[in-house]
């Protein structure tokens, strides 16, 4: 996670990850060409005794839109 300068926290991940494609031909990677939907992230909590939260964050809009922010100059390079 990053906190950014406006104090909204950020997951940072590689382009892949959320797409579920190959950055460099766009093909799918997963075998029965799935494309996810979220992500399930496990957040540790200060008390190291207790199971880890387990967010889910949305990857895709209600249209199929991506949610993540890509960047600006880079893209999904």
């Amino acid at each position: 996670p990053w906190l950014r300068l406006d104090g909204r926290l950020s997951l940072l991940t590689n382009w892949h990850v959320v797409s579920g494609r190959n950055n460099e031909t766009y093909e799918v990677t997963h075998k029965q060409g799935g494309i996810p939907d979220h992500l399930r992230v496990h957040v540790p909590l200060n008390d190291r005794d207790r199971p880890p939260l387990i967010v889910r964050v949305p990857t895709l809009s209600a249209e199929g839109e991506p949610l993540w922010v890509e960047h600006p100059e880079h893209g999904r390079t």
